[in-house]
């Protein structure tokens, strides 16, 4: 199992337990192609590839005021590029940034 967080647009960050981040899990979650959207150091945040083109609703403003849409996931990287899961200071720190 692993967590990570998930943000549908106008909504709270929510946690969440998955037995992976498979490619299959990530285009569920995000209801479509995976993106990156945001990437920290040791994390990033998966988007819906076609989100603008499809008209999905405001989720969040990058800090280069780009809007992302659609439902996101945010997901811990590992030292080789893997996803994993989020550590708990990783979770404090996106729950800060993104919203709680």
């Amino acid at each position: 199992m692993m967590t990570v967080l998930t943000k549908q647009p106008g909504e709270d960050i929510q946690q969440e337990e998955w037995e992976d981040a498979s490619l299959g899990r990530l285009q569920i979650a995000v209801e479509g192609w995976i993106e990156s959207a945001v990437e920290g150091p040791d994390w990033i945040c998966y988007c819906n590839e076609e989100g603008r083109l499809r008209g999905l609703e405001a989720n969040f403003r990058r800090s280069d005021g780009h809007i992302i849409v659609g439902p996101v996931v945010f997901v811990g990287v590992d030292d080789e590029g893997d996803d994993v899961g989020l550590t708990v200071e990783q979770i404090i720190l996106l729950k800060q940034i993104f919203g709680a």
